[in-house]
Parts: structure tokens; sequence; C-alpha cells
């Protein structure tokens, strides 16, 4: 018997730890005054989670218009980021 269900959730557990353990990597850091290695810097932030909202309520949006998406790119893009 497992606590995983069904679709692979084994890879979602992965990935919350890798991410956990960047942004660990990255608070350790910088409490030791030291630079974060680059590649610990891809967790995402409270900015990557609003864009998402904002695609997921356009297409959401769309599917009751019975239209296409229009995920408004400028509050989708990072900023000076295109």
């Amino acid at each position: 018997m497992s606590r995983l269900t069904v679709g692979r959730t084994e890879r979602l557990l992965g990935a919350f730890g890798n991410m956990f353990t960047d942004l660990g990597e990255v608070l350790r850091d910088r409490l030791q005054k030291r630079s974060p290695s680059p590649l610990a810097l891809n967790y995402q932030t409270a900015e990557d989670g609003l864009r998402s909202i904002v695609a997921v309520q356009a297409a959401a949006g769309s599917a009751r218009a019975q239209s296409r998406v229009n995920a408004a790119p400028s509050l989708l893009a990072k900023q000076g980021k295109h």
C-alpha cells in the first residue's frame, strides 16, 4: 500500500523537495553573507504564482465565453523580459 495516488505523484514530491532544497540553500547562503548559486535561484516566487493565476483565470474566462485565451501578455511577462 502507498500513500501516493495514481498518476506519478512521486514526481510531484521530488519537485517540491528540489524547490525547498534550493530555497534552503539560498536562505543559508544569505545568512552567511555569501552569494547563492545561480542554480539554486530557480525556486518559484509570489510573482510567478500571480502570473500563473492570471493565466488560469484568462483560460477559464475564455472557456466560459467559448473564445480564445488572451492572458494579457504584459501581465504574464517578467518585468524587462518579453
